[in-house]
């Protein structure tokens, strides 16, 4: 699955998008994996706590907080909070790419008996915009 979410990202492969998403989100190991990549959104730069309530908030709680709750939550107004909404998205999709891309590196290096030192994280489409 990783592999083909990279294929995906890079634009060499064509697949149905909610479909990819959908089988990724009923996998055993997606919690675990998006919680690490929010926990090192909130630890990497001064708005990482705010990205890390916001992508929580709206997208993983099973209840999520209305508009107007979420802006008072996060001590934002409407426009700041869809600015601040679509960098914590941009945020999220690098890192999931970035992580998906080492692991695969790893993943073939040991398979081929490399030294894992030598690994450069790769981090994808879009990553000039940050």
């Amino acid at each position: 699955m990783r592999h083909e979410y990279l294929l995906l990202m890079q634009g060499v492969k064509k697949v149905d998008q909610r479909k990819f998403v959908l089988a990724a989100l009923s996998t055993s190991w997606i919690d675990e994996k998006i919680e690490m990549i929010i926990n090192e959104i909130a630890d990497l730069c001064d708005n990482g706590a705010l990205y890390r309530t916001i992508l929580v908030e709206t997208y993983l709680k099973e209840k999520p907080l209305k508009r107007e709750e979420l802006y008072r939550a996060c001590g934002l107004g409407r426009t700041a909070y869809f600015d601040r909404r679509k960098e914590a998205l941009l945020l999220f999709g690098i890192l999931t790419y970035k992580y998906a891309h080492r692991r695969e590196q790893e993943d073939g290096m040991n398979d081929d008996g490399g030294n894992e030192a030598e690994i450069i994280d790769g981090i994808g489409p879009g990553a000039a915009i940050i």
